[in-house]
């Protein structure tokens, strides 16, 4: 699936739409709406963010499927920073189109336009790059589920060895005759 088409369509859907409502009062009349959906986003994201890694005996874990995990997690890590910086421009942008919605000169219907299909796009990025963290999100659950899966077969395999070496002392403590 490619992620920076569908980032790319979502952020043309989104400027053009918001170039086209691009009106004074009704981006001052969606404001709360827009900065609350936008705040939930972050708080989505800023949740994630602190998702850690799963505690295990490491030493037990296969050392190249730590090192995908962990890669994954530091690149999942990144998009979310990215995800929180977009978010907080675009933030900055709704109050910013409510400012300019009080003042009074020329071009300010204009200004507006393009705060908002600015405002827009940046939507449009954030929804699509969700979309992306939603995907690299299931990828690291099959990976630590993998990583989870090794660690316990090989705690079983330990065990299984144990269990093996300790019947095999018991028979030769029992000094059965062979045949």
């Amino acid at each position: 699936m490619n992620f920076l088409i569908i980032s790319l369509i979502s952020s043309t859907i989104g400027g053009v739409a918001f170039f086209f409502i691009g009106d004074a009062g009704l981006m001052t009349a969606n404001a709360s709406i827009l900065l609350s959906f936008e705040a939930i986003i972050a708080a989505a994201v800023l949740v994630r963010l602190n998702r850690g890694v799963p505690s295990l005996d490491w030493k037990s874990v296969d050392v190249e499927a730590a090192d995908r995990l962990l890669r994954r997690l530091e690149e999942v890590a990144k998009v979310y920073i990215a995800l929180i910086a977009m978010t907080l421009v675009s933030i900055v942008i709704i109050l910013a189109i409510l400012y300019v919605g009080t003042l009074q000169f020329d071009y300010k219907q204009n200004v507006i336009i393009g705060l908002s299909t600015v405002f827009g796009v940046i939507l449009g990025v954030v929804l699509g790059r969700m979309t992306y963290v939603v995907w690299l999100d299931l990828d690291i659950v099959r990976l630590q589920s993998a990583v989870i899966l090794s660690a316990a077969k090989a705690e079983d395999a330990k065990k299984q060895v144990e269990a093996a070496s300790g019947k095999l002392a018991a028979i030769e403590a029992a000094r059965l005759p062979r045949q």
